[in-house]
């Protein structure tokens, strides 16, 4: 499966998600009585400053990410490294996916519940694509990186996932402790893609240097 495949759907998803409250404001949808929705709204305004530093942190890591790969992606598109490739696009998910989360939060909610459809169904389709792409690593002989780096990484991922469906699932239910919940998978997952890039590059780094030996030798 290439990139563009992966990325795509969720960046769709992502989209239609952030639509949804739009569209059930102009439909007149009411997903929860409405003073209620405006002291939830009022506790999400104090949260502002935290989802916007975070939001900003993943898009700039994002275009850094871009960067480093585009510098070495003849490495990165072979057959035997596939894994590699893997770990850069699981890696871009998760910035992706913290992304949407500081948008979806940023964007003056119309409810508590459609907070936590949009956040919930976002964190649902990461989740997927992380476990999908865990079977697939599990799976191959080959690895430029430690099995069981690959999979601690992944874990991690995974249970920061978790944690942002029961986050939604308390925003959807009207509680702003899902906000103190999502403190978990953002920062953890921001800190844990950081980590996986920069295994990736160090790997890319060691890979290119036996490449050029290897040619030397010839």
């Amino acid at each position: 499966m290439s990139t563009r495949r992966a990325i795509g759907p969720v960046w769709l998803a992502g989209m239609a998600l952030l639509l949804l409250p739009a569209v059930a404001h102009a439909a007149g949808m009411q997903f929860a009585p409405e003073g209620r929705s405006e002291e939830f709204a009022h506790a999400v305004e104090a949260w502002h400053e935290f989802y916007l530093m975070s939001g900003t942190a993943s898009v700039t890591l994002v275009g850094l990410l871009f960067v480093a790969i585009s510098m070495h992606l003849e490495v990165l598109v072979h057959d035997k490294r596939a894994h590699l490739l893997d770990l850069a696009r699981q890696t871009l998910l998760a910035f992706i996916y913290i992304l949407l989360v500081s948008l979806m939060v940023l964007i003056p909610p119309s409810t508590p519940r459609m907070l936590g459809v949009t956040i919930g169904g976002a964190t649902l389709v990461v989740l997927v694509f992380s476990a999908v792409g865990m079977a697939k690593e599990m799976r191959l002989k080959e690895l430029a990186l430690t099995r069981k780096n690959l999979f601690r990484r992944r874990a991690v991922q995974i249970i920061a996932l978790l944690y942002g469906l029961f986050g939604a699932w308390q925003l959807w239910g009207g509680s702003t402790f899902g906000l103190f919940v999502l403190i978990f998978p953002v920062c953890t997952m921001l800190g844990n893609a950081t980590g996986s890039a920069w295994d990736l590059l160090v790997q890319v780094g060691r890979l290119k240097v036996r490449l050029q030996e290897e040619d030397a030798r010839d």
